[in-house]
């Protein structure tokens, strides 16, 4: 088996794979390697070990478990976030894996993925203790991830076709979760008063930063002066116990969130607090310009942050999770009357079109509301005309 590599610009190559015939028709594989001529030939070589190991799946008899392990392999190296992988590998493996593994890649059919989906619906939520099936949106993501990798075996020349293309698309379903309003939100940082969670808390819910990007957040993000904050990177974890900070998610979620006078005076005493912390644990202390470390200053680990949010509200009794404070964010300057646009540019979606996807059940109370508004003008105006 053949193969080339090519210089295309500075620290980056591409190889060229030729792959076994199908029919008597040439097929190659081009990728792009990001790094050394060394890299890049290390990556031919792998690539074509694959091919001729049979782990790929270029073969008339390749199943899509090995496919789906090659896929996965090949997401791991790249540059996509390593929560997005892990994510890909659960689904994958949970349900991907069991209800369609066995299948040669080239006989899939659409009638396997429907009847593949509909053992779905039906699996019970592993993360459940009242043994419910898991969510709408749990199977949208495991269709969408499938049809993600079928296509990737279709640009590959594996199969011709992407047979989740004759399937009709997974709904989304909804995943908005509890969110608070005003009232509830002053409640709850009432109730945290002291707290060392009363400052990521109120800041979550002033500003709907996601878990990462709060952690991730350093002093020199915070502007006084002009009441903003600038976020430009997230804290993402790699494996079980890695930390590592990221750019954020997509590039408008690199953003400049304004901040209440209530936040301001908020972080400006947290800020008070934290330098007094360090002067008493000098010793121990490591400086990383974190806003919210752990008591030693290194980075907050994001499942142990989670969990002792979880903890605090199952104490408090509310019903909340920290993602919940982004969705209370945007709840809150929506029904006061805050553009769609302005709130999605804050929450640093890619799109207006998720901001209104995601808070559908905001906007049809404010159309009501609207309705409401508009049947009061034009009763006022039919009364006027009635008295004229």
């Amino acid at each position: 088996m053949r193969g080339y590599v090519k210089k295309r610009a500075k620290s980056t190559y591409t190889i060229w794979i030729e792959l076994p015939r199908a029919g008597g028709k040439r097929k190659r594989e081009t990728l792009t390697v990001r790094g050394s001529l060394k890299d890049a030939e290390a990556k031919l070589a792998k690539r074509i070990a694959e091919v001729e190991s049979g782990i790929v799946g270029t073969g008339s008899d390749t199943t899509v478990r090995q496919f789906v392990a090659s896929w996965l392999e090949r997401k791991r190296e790249s540059d996509l976030a390593a929560s997005t992988v892990q994510r890909y590998d659960e689904l994958a493996n949970r349900f991907i894996v069991p209800t369609l593994g066995d299948i040669v890649m080239t006989k899939l059919r659409p009638l396997h993925i429907e009847s593949a989906i509909a053992t779905w619906r039906k699996m019970l939520n592993a993360h459940s203790k009242e043994k419910k099936a898991v969510s709408q949106r749990t199977v949208h993501h495991a269709f969408s991830t499938l049809r993600t990798a079928l296509g990737q075996a279709q640009r590959w020349n594996i199969i011709e076709r992407n047979p989740c293309a004759n399937v009709e698309r997974v709904a989304k379903g909804r995943s908005i979760g509890n969110a608070l309003d005003e009232s509830q939100a002053l409640e709850l940082l009432d109730l945290l008063r002291g707290d060392q969670l009363e400052h990521p808390t109120l800041l979550a819910i002033m500003t709907g930063l996601r878990r990462g990007e709060l952690l991730a957040l350093r002093w020199q993000d915070v502007d006084f002066e002009r009441a903003s904050i600038q976020v430009s990177r997230s804290l993402e974890i790699i494996g079980t116990h890695e930390l590592r900070f990221k750019q954020p998610k997509t590039p408008k979620s690199q953003r400049t969130v304004a901040l209440p006078t209530q936040a301001i005076v908020a972080l400006k005493r947290h800020r008070a607090q934290q330098r007094l912390h360090i002067m008493r644990h000098r010793d121990i202390y490591q400086e990383n310009d974190l806003v919210f470390p752990n008591p030693e200053g290194a980075p907050w680990h994001p499942k142990r942050f989670s969990a002792s949010f979880g903890h605090r509200m199952k104490q408090l009794k509310v019903r909340i999770t920290f993602h919940g404070l982004r969705h209370s964010y945007a709840s809150i300057p929506l029904r006061a009357g805050a553009s769609l646009k302005v709130a999605s540019e804050a929450l640093g979606h890619s799109g207006v079109a998720i901001t209104a996807d995601l808070y559908t059940h905001v906007l049809g109370e404010l159309q009501s509301e609207a309705a409401e508004r508009l049947s009061s003008v034009f009763d006022r105006a039919m009364l006027r005309v009635r008295k004229g």
